[in-house]
């Protein structure tokens, strides 16, 4: 085990640097400070990356999870559809980089109808995403064959 400062955004409880030990250069206290970060000093044997959270009591990190979002199939044609399972509520999601939606409802259950042939690449971000890793598919929609 090894002991580690951290710095973190108090709002979000994201990680925004650590440091071996306890014994903090100024100049990088003074500029975390100036950011308005906080800090807590934990023991673990992992390097505390942006790959944790702060836990909300600010007690101590926590690593990141997984949504467990699946995908119930790779490819459809056109006017066929993919269901994605498992996505929370107000999770952010993202077609192709350039098109944004909201998970609107607590179903769990997003499906997605092939309009165009082409791939696709989705992605989800949790709403608490200092908690959760995003995750993202790619599928393709095939042209519908006679």
């Amino acid at each position: 085990m090894a002991v580690w400062t951290v710095f973190y955004d108090p709002t979000s409880k994201e990680i925004t640097g650590s440091t071996g030990g306890t014994d903090i250069d100024s100049a990088q206290q003074t500029y975390m400070d100036a950011q308005g970060y906080r800090s807590i000093t934990v023991d673990q044997t992992d390097t505390p990356t942006d790959n944790w959270y702060v836990n909300d009591d600010e007690g101590g990190i926590t690593a990141k999870g997984n949504m467990g979002i699946t995908m119930s199939a790779e490819s459809c044609n056109v006017d066929g559809t993919i269901t994605f399972s498992n996505v929370p509520e107000n999770c952010a999601i993202k077609l192709n980089k350039q098109h944004s939606y909201t998970m609107n409802d607590d179903t769990g259950t997003l499906t997605v109808t092939g309009k165009h042939a082409n791939s696709y690449y989705i992605t989800f971000t949790h709403p608490q995403s200092q908690k959760y890793f995003w995750q993202g598919f790619t599928f393709q929609v095939n042209r519908s064959t006679l």
